[in-house]
């Protein structure tokens, strides 16, 4: 849903609600259902009694509170794409935040779409990571035309300084299947090794001497099909990827049920270096690991055979974009300043030049409100949800009592 903003610079779009609350709802319910079917089986090997009713309890208690959040949250959602910035408006039943994020700052722009969710309904996220510090993120969710909304964001950024262009297709890379085969068996015989641990110590533990060992070996079974159809997962999406490095960006594909995409401008990236364990070695493949500006942005390119050459290729591209960006930015320094000189030789009063784009401080206190501001509207709201949760906790904790 896009709605026109009345700020010229940007417009306000806001997420599909069958998407961010029904949708969210029923995903959410999938999930605490196979969690609480795992602690009833893990609490009935340790011979807990009534461990199902304990399990779904706690289960259905967390997802009310998961709907009505969304319910409350859904009223307070907004995004804005602005002239100089992304605005993202959160909200929750007792909480309300704003988020923004430079354009000038992005390190990466990408658009995933989930598994059933888009064939569904069509929605799309979208999100930005910034310069600067590690957990600077904007995300929106559950949107519909999020092509449309990506390229409006990359359009921004390509004002902003940005290249973007994709032109001049330098390389194509895809991850060597004897890289992501390893990964995912070290990954699946890590876990397994971490499960086989906690049942070795069921069963010679003194004090479980009395366990279900038929629950408990039914429950590995499970958690162990589970761990398989996860790593059986990981090696196809990992070998969807590819990754395309253009003359001014660098973007990352994968689509295995699930679709991701992420583009990284070159102006924003820093330097590139090479991992290997002692197995790679032996493959001969590489980890290509690209820093971003910022604390903690790293970006890899894993399991490619022709490491230094790629590395060597993406340092000399970031250097090319960064010198690039340095010019352009001192050539439009060099026009904006000369008017200046001119207007204050003839003794006219020019307005300053970034006077226009300094945000208004008295308007966005206005037009975002606040936790506080929230909870005066709605107090009856608040005391009413506080009391019948606190109702139905008491009516839990008398039936266990009970029981």
């Amino acid at each position: 849903m896009i709605s026109e903003n009345p700020n010229p610079s940007g417009y306000t779009f806001y997420p599909e609600k069958k998407v961010f609350i029904y949708y969210f709802t029923l995903y959410a319910a999938f999930l605490l259902f196979a969690v609480s079917s795992l602690l009833a089986g893990i609490l009935a090997v340790l011979q807990v009694e009534h461990s199902f009713v304990y399990a779904y309890s706690i289960a259905f208690f967390i997802l009310l509170y998961l709907f009505i959040n969304r319910w409350v949250g859904y009223k307070k959602t907004s995004y804005q794409i602005l002239e100089d910035r992304l605005v993202q408006n959160l909200g929750g039943l007792f909480y309300q935040n704003c988020s923004e994020l430079l354009l000038k700052n992005i390190t990466h722009i990408g658009m995933s779409r989930a598994f059933p969710e888009y064939q569904l309904f069509g929605t799309s996220r979208i999100f930005a990571d910034a310069a600067g510090r590690s957990n600077q993120e904007i995300v929106f969710i559950a949107i519909a035309n999020g092509e449309s909304i990506e390229e409006s964001i990359l359009e921004k950024m390509r004002v902003k300084g940005f290249s973007l262009k994709k032109e001049n297709l330098q390389a194509q890379l895809k991850q060597q299947w004897t890289g992501i085969l390893w990964d995912s068996l070290s990954l699946f015989l890590y876990v397994l090794f971490i499960i086989g641990v906690l049942a070795l110590n069921i069963i010679f533990d003194e004090n479980l001497k009395n366990a279900n060992f038929h629950a408990l070996i039914i429950l590995c079974a499970v958690l162990g099909t589970l761990l398989f159809l996860y790593c059986l997962y990981y090696f196809f999406l990992n070998r969807s990827a590819l990754y395309s490095i253009y003359e001014d960006t660098l973007v990352e594909e994968k689509n295995f049920f699930n679709f991701y995409r992420t583009q990284m401008p070159m102006e924003n990236l820093t330097d590139v270096s090479l991992k290997q364990n002692l197995i790679k070695v032996l493959l001969g493949l590489y980890d290509v690991v690209v820093s971003c500006e910022g604390v903690g942005k790293e970006f890899y390119i894993p399991n490619i055979r022709e490491g230094e050459n790629i590395r060597a290729l993406l340092g000399t591209l970031i250097v090319k974009a960064k010198d690039q960006q340095k010019n352009e930015e001192e050539n439009s320094q060099a026009e904006i300043t000369a008017p200046e000189s001119s207007s204050i030789i003839t003794g006219s009063l020019s307005k300053p030049v970034f006077q226009e784009s300094l945000p208004n401080s008295s308007s966005s206190e206005n037009t975002i409100p606040s936790f506080t501001f929230e909870l005066a509207m709605f107090p009856k709201r608040v005391y009413f949800l506080a009391s019948f949760f606190l109702v139905l906790t008491l009516l839990y904790t008398l039936g266990i009592t009970l029981a």
